[in-house]
């Protein structure tokens, strides 16, 4: 069963992992010396329309960005976004990965999401061939595929859908066909604790979320290929490629699992091997992994002074906010991702994580970081700068704290006229996502939609909450008080007004504004 690209194409959006800028942090972190993002040669295969890499080429002006895919129609569909924004520094193009001319330059990045696991055999030769050929002296490459052993369960469940659905012939009908089954399957299992019922559920949980697009492109293709880690590095290792980590840092940490798995593992020396372990541990179902030419200058051993150039960002947030410009406790209890807890030991460690925890829109320098501690702790000598180093190179290796290469251009505080991303604006006028200056998608309601696309900058709030106003009359957008539909505008203005402020620094939260 195959779904064509062109009948139904792929829902194409931004992924964080994907970016750039988040690349070479990585690199950096191993003292690979990546090409600065900002003016890089970066190349995405099988982009389909671009979504992933036109607000990459929106933000980054001078780095020069290639994707190309087979579909035609998601070709034409991303060179029209490319003319409409009016970008210079992209190129999409209708080409097979097989056809890549081999006088093509070197590429800093080489992005290919999504694509390993999902094109033949001869295909994924050519992609990691393409790599070995056009990966920059320093450069790194992402490749996300289906891993092994997580996905042996869900081919059961794939199977299950194909022989299901090879009975319908219209997309739309293989897709709902397809939940109507994985729901019928879940409700009708025996025993509820079972693997499979386990795995039924699961899956249905990970495809409500997903677009049709998804599940049929993903679990319906044709062909979906899964590899074991191991696999997939002797394949790389044959084209002068190395493994140099995962997109996601923490994954990688063995001091983030038990103390058992530490031990046994910690014994090894081959970092590859360790992470071949730990998929088997954590049953893992999907990798993205970056590699860099087997030569490539690369230094795992980290030290607290490897991050001091680094901006970070906090996901802690203490559970009883202290008073600002109040005393800094020396103990607070904070929550992070997950079921992740901390409590401080300390009024430095304590003042650096309210400090990050008010700046969490936007990443911060590390020497700001210490300067404002320094402030509020009446100095920091140079033994506790170290001891804070090292606290905070512990909490981005468990995820509480992310690095990026810089602050990003987002503003945090909403000006008197604001103006979203024009990359922001551009896609909601078309899609139910939108990409911020994180490279993340953000998913809008209707009236989240109507007001961005409003944000050019023109307007101050008075004419943000009339402009709204004006379509919620116009029947555009509904409002409801009390139950009651209203479109009197006398009533609709303040109501507007307040829903418009209170969107307004929702916006600046999420990295959608630029000024």
């Amino acid at each position: 069963m195959e779904c064509d690209y062109d009948a139904v194409p792929y829902w194409s959006y931004a992924h964080s992992h994907t970016d750039v800028a988040h690349l070479q942090t990585i690199g950096r972190l191993f003292a690979l010396p990546a090409t600065d993002f900002r003016k890089a040669r970066v190349l995405e295969l099988g982009c389909a329309s671009g979504g992933n890499l036109i607000p990459m080429a929106a933000r980054y002006p001078q780095s020069r960005f290639l994707g190309i895919d087979l579909s035609e129609a998601q070709v034409a569909a991303g060179r029209a976004d490319v003319a409409a924004l009016g970008l210079g520094n992209i190129e999409i193009r209708c080409q097979s990965i097989l056809d890549f001319p081999e006088s093509e330059a070197g590429f800093d990045y080489i992005i290919a999401h999504g694509i390993l696991s999902w094109v033949p055999p001869e295909v994924q030769d050519g992609l990691l061939d393409l790599i070995g050929r056009h990966l920059a002296p320093n450069g790194i490459a992402l490749v996300s595929y289906n891993v092994l052993p997580g996905w042996n369960m869900v081919r059961s469940v794939r199977d299950m859908l194909l022989y299901h659905c090879k009975r319908f012939a219209a997309p739309a009908e293989k897709a709902v066909q397809a939940r109507l089954l994985l729901r019928f399957m879940a409700e009708q299992q025996l025993d509820a604790a079972g693997p499979l019922a386990v795995a039924l559920r699961s899956e249905i949980a990970i495809l409500d979320k997903m677009h049709d697009s998804y599940l049929l492109h993903d679990h319906l293709e044709q062909v979906n290929d899964q590899f074991y880690v191991h696999e997939l590095m002797e394949r790389a290792g044959r084209r002068g490629l190395a493994y140099l980590g995962d997109a996601d840092i923490p994954s990688m940490v063995l001091g983030n699992y038990p103390e058992a798995v530490q031990a046994i593992l910690g014994q090894s020396g081959d970092m590859l091997e360790v992470e071949q372990y730990l998929d088997f541990i954590n049953n893992r179902r999907f990798r993205n992994t970056l590699l860099c030419r087997a030569e490539a200058p690369v230094d795992r051993l980290l030290s607290p002074e490897r991050i001091a150039t680094f901006h970070i960002r906090s996901h802690l947030v203490p559970e009883t906010p202290p008073v600002i410009g109040g005393p800094i406790p020396t103990a607070l209890s904070f929550r992070g991702p997950g079921a992740q807890t901390l409590t401080t030991s300390g009024q430095v460690i304590t003042a650096t994580l309210l400090v990050l925890w008010r700046n969490a829109v936007r990443p911060v320098s590390i020497d700001a970081v210490l300067d404002e501690v320094a402030r509020l702790c009446d100095g920091v000598d140079a033994a506790a700068r170290q001891g804070l180093l090292e606290a905070i190179l512990r909490m981005v290796l468990n995820g509480a704290l992310s690095l990026h290469a810089d602050a990003g251009d987002h503003v945090v505080l909403v000006s008197e006229r604001p103006e979203a991303r024009p990359e922001a604006r551009f896609y909601a006028a078309k899609a139910p996502r939108v990409p911020n200056a994180r490279h993340e998608f953000i998913d809008l309601d209707l009236f989240e939609h109507a007001l961005i696309g409003l944000l050019d900058g023109t307007r101050d709030r008075a004419a943000l909450a009339e402009a709204v106003t004006a379509k919620v009359v116009a029947g555009e957008l509904v409002v409801h008080l009390d139950d009651v539909r209203v479109t009197d505008p006398s009533v609709l203005v303040p109501v507007m007004a307040e829903r418009v402020e209170a969107l307004l620094q929702k916006f600046a939260q999420s990295a959608l504004l630029h000024r």
